[in-house]
């Protein structure tokens, strides 16, 4: 088992952001305040999501890990684009030391010279982005306004970048980055050109919420 690493970075006190109860999630009482995105399901016919139709993500034959899909529109009825997000299956029982909860994952990687990002774009308003990471490689979670502007951004350092020989240690942490306006997009991306690693930098990330409201 790889030696883990716990890292925590948390800029502001996220509030009302816990994930719905999903046998709540089939009242029509039920309204979901930040929008919650575990990637082990798809929005079904009614648009939303934590609801009784939503479309569970498909597994690989064999019950073994593989990559299921690459995100763009499925979640454009709750106003998310995703842009070079990759989801793969990697089964509890065979990630156990990943400090997984889920069944799937989203991965990206990216160049040495950052040419590729995990970019989200938003149409509903938001104002926050929480995001779970266990990336061999240090991780920038960077805001940017409508017009392309920087709102904000938060970094979770990895203890060892120079890691050259593996197996390297995953970090395992969550990242918060609050706006007093509007997100228009957001990126993940490594903060240096990996510490003179050759191969390329790979990001793992898992259970994104959004708030919809400031906080």
């Amino acid at each position: 088992m790889r030696n883990k690493f716990q890292a925590a970075l948390v800029l502001s006190v996220l509030a009302g952001s816990c994930k719905p109860d999903e046998s709540a999630a089939t009242s029509p009482d039920f309204i979901a305040s930040d929008i919650e995105i575990d990637f082990e399901r798809l929005p079904g016919p009614d648009g939303a999501l934590w609801t009784a139709d939503d479309i569970p993500m498909p597994g690989c034959p064999g019950n073994r890990g593989c990559l299921v899909t690459t995100l763009s529109d499925e979640f454009e009825s709750v106003g998310i684009t995703f842009v070079n997000w990759h989801v793969f299956f990697e089964p509890r029982a065979t990630s156990a030391g990943n400090n997984l909860t889920n069944n799937h994952t989203v991965g990206v990687g990216l160049d040495s010279d950052q040419r590729a990002r995990a970019e989200v774009r938003l149409s509903v308003p938001v104002y926050g982005v929480t995001i779970t990471s266990f990336s061999v490689g240090s991780l920038r979670l960077l805001l940017l306004g409508a017009a392309g502007e920087r709102l904000g951004s938060a970094d979770l350092p990895h203890p060892n970048p120079g890691c050259r020989s593996g197996p390297c240690p995953q970090v395992h942490g969550t990242i918060v980055v609050d706006s007093k306006v509007p997100i228009g997009s957001f990126r993940l991306e490594p903060l240096t050109a990996q510490d003179g690693l050759t191969r390329d930098v790979h990001i793992s990330v898992d259970n994104l919420t959004l708030s919809t409201a400031p906080r």
